[in-house]
């Protein structure tokens, strides 16, 4: 699962979310590894060699398992304690307003 991991860090290196995510990089491999969908979408993309890199989303289109994971990589960085504070809402249970 090497070149699993290697590949979601190298895509969370391209995302334009990057800010949000490289906190909580070990936790995306983790439970990209854990998901039975997420899983074996990494696999195949890790398999074709095709390795992200800066302007690799600009360069071309994404294939059908590279936009899974990209929307995969996006829920993450918005559902992150990073993006959470930076738009007021976190640390959860505080009162707001």
């Amino acid at each position: 699962m090497d070149a699993e991991a290697s590949l979601l860090g190298a895509m969370i290196e391209a995302s334009p979310y990057r800010r949000f995510l490289r906190d909580i990089a070990d936790d995306a491999v983790r439970i990209a590894l854990a998901n039975n969908q997420i899983r074996p979408i990494l696999s195949r993309v890790a398999a074709s060699g095709r390795v992200p890199s800066a302007g690799w989303l600009g360069r071309r289109r994404a294939d059908a398992d590279e936009r899974i994971l990209l929307a995969f990589l996006e829920h993450l960085a918005f559902a992150s304690p990073k993006f959470l504070a930076s738009v007021g809402e976190w640390p959860l249970r505080e009162h707001r307003g």
